[in-house]
Protein backbone atom coordinates (compact mmCIF):
# COMPACT_ATOMS: atom_id res chain seq x y z
CA UNK A 1 0.00 0.00 0.00
CA UNK A 2 3.02 2.24 0.17
CA UNK A 3 2.61 3.42 3.76
CA UNK A 4 5.86 3.59 5.73
CA UNK A 5 5.78 4.24 9.47
CA UNK A 6 6.88 2.62 12.68
CA UNK A 7 4.37 0.51 14.59
CA UNK A 8 4.80 0.05 18.33
CA UNK A 9 3.70 -3.17 20.04
CA UNK A 10 4.51 -5.56 22.85
CA UNK A 11 6.21 -8.83 21.86
CA UNK A 12 3.11 -11.07 22.23
CA UNK A 13 0.99 -8.72 20.09
CA UNK A 14 3.75 -8.45 17.50
CA UNK A 15 4.20 -12.24 17.20
CA UNK A 16 0.49 -13.15 17.33
CA UNK A 17 -0.31 -10.59 14.64
CA UNK A 18 2.43 -11.90 12.38
CA UNK A 19 1.35 -15.53 12.88
CA UNK A 20 -2.29 -14.63 12.23
CA UNK A 21 -1.37 -13.03 8.90
CA UNK A 22 0.83 -16.00 7.94
CA UNK A 23 -2.13 -18.27 8.68
CA UNK A 24 -4.48 -16.16 6.57
CA UNK A 25 -2.11 -16.22 3.58
CA UNK A 26 -1.51 -19.96 3.88
CA UNK A 27 -5.25 -20.71 4.21
CA UNK A 28 -6.18 -18.53 1.25
CA UNK A 29 -3.40 -19.99 -0.93
CA UNK A 30 -4.70 -23.50 -0.19
CA UNK A 31 -8.19 -22.54 -1.43
CA UNK A 32 -7.54 -20.16 -4.31
CA UNK A 33 -4.99 -18.22 -6.31
CA UNK A 34 -4.24 -15.62 -3.63
CA UNK A 35 -1.92 -12.80 -4.69
CA UNK A 36 -3.13 -9.85 -2.60
CA UNK A 37 -0.04 -10.09 -0.41
CA UNK A 38 2.61 -12.68 0.32
CA UNK A 39 4.71 -13.93 3.23
CA UNK A 40 7.46 -11.60 2.01
CA UNK A 41 5.04 -8.65 2.18
CA UNK A 42 4.19 -9.57 5.78
CA UNK A 43 7.88 -9.79 6.69
CA UNK A 44 8.55 -6.43 5.06
CA UNK A 45 5.69 -4.83 7.00
CA UNK A 46 6.94 -6.36 10.24
CA UNK A 47 10.35 -4.77 9.71
CA UNK A 48 8.61 -1.51 10.68
CA UNK A 49 7.50 -2.83 14.07
CA UNK A 50 9.21 -1.60 17.22
CA UNK A 51 8.97 -4.01 20.13
CA UNK A 52 8.47 -2.40 23.53
CA UNK A 53 8.36 -3.94 27.01
CA UNK A 54 5.79 -2.78 29.56
CA UNK A 55 6.78 0.58 31.06
CA UNK A 56 9.57 1.02 28.50
CA UNK A 57 9.65 4.62 27.30
CA UNK A 58 10.21 5.29 23.61
CA UNK A 59 11.09 8.76 22.31
CA UNK A 60 9.48 9.49 18.95
CA UNK A 61 11.21 11.54 16.28
CA UNK A 62 10.49 13.47 13.11
CA UNK A 63 7.15 15.29 13.18
CA UNK A 64 6.47 13.62 16.56
CA UNK A 65 9.70 14.92 18.12
CA UNK A 66 9.26 15.49 21.85
CA UNK A 67 6.54 12.86 22.24
CA UNK A 68 7.16 9.69 24.25
CA UNK A 69 5.04 6.55 24.33
CA UNK A 70 5.05 3.78 26.90
CA UNK A 71 2.96 0.59 27.01
CA UNK A 72 1.41 -0.25 30.38
CA UNK A 73 -0.03 -3.66 31.23
CA UNK A 74 -3.77 -3.64 30.49
CA UNK A 75 -4.21 -6.59 32.82
CA UNK A 76 -6.50 -8.90 30.89
CA UNK A 77 -4.90 -10.15 27.67
CA UNK A 78 -1.43 -11.47 26.97
CA UNK A 79 0.50 -8.55 25.51
CA UNK A 80 -2.46 -6.18 25.88
CA UNK A 81 -1.47 -2.62 26.75
CA UNK A 82 -2.80 0.80 27.47
CA UNK A 83 -0.48 3.47 26.13
CA UNK A 84 0.82 6.47 28.04
CA UNK A 85 1.58 9.28 25.61
CA UNK A 86 3.56 12.23 26.93
CA UNK A 87 4.57 15.60 25.46
CA UNK A 88 6.17 18.19 27.69
CA UNK A 89 4.06 18.19 30.88
CA UNK A 90 0.92 16.76 29.23
CA UNK A 91 0.05 13.06 29.61
CA UNK A 92 -2.70 11.05 27.95
CA UNK A 93 -3.52 7.40 28.52
CA UNK A 94 -4.95 5.70 25.44
CA UNK A 95 -6.90 2.57 26.34
CA UNK A 96 -8.81 0.70 23.65
CA UNK A 97 -10.38 -1.35 26.42
CA UNK A 98 -9.42 -1.74 30.03
CA UNK A 99 -10.06 -4.36 32.70
CA UNK A 100 -9.83 -3.14 36.28
CA UNK A 101 -10.36 -6.61 37.79
CA UNK A 102 -7.32 -8.71 38.62
CA UNK A 103 -7.06 -11.88 36.52
CA UNK A 104 -4.76 -14.84 36.09
CA UNK A 105 -3.69 -15.58 32.54
CA UNK A 106 -1.67 -18.73 33.10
Amino acid sequence: LGMRCQVYATLPVLKMGQLALYDIVQSRMAKEDFETFSFADIDMAWDSFVQLRYQQTCQLGGKADGITVSPLNAGHMIGGAVWKITKDSEEVVYAVDYNHAQGRLL
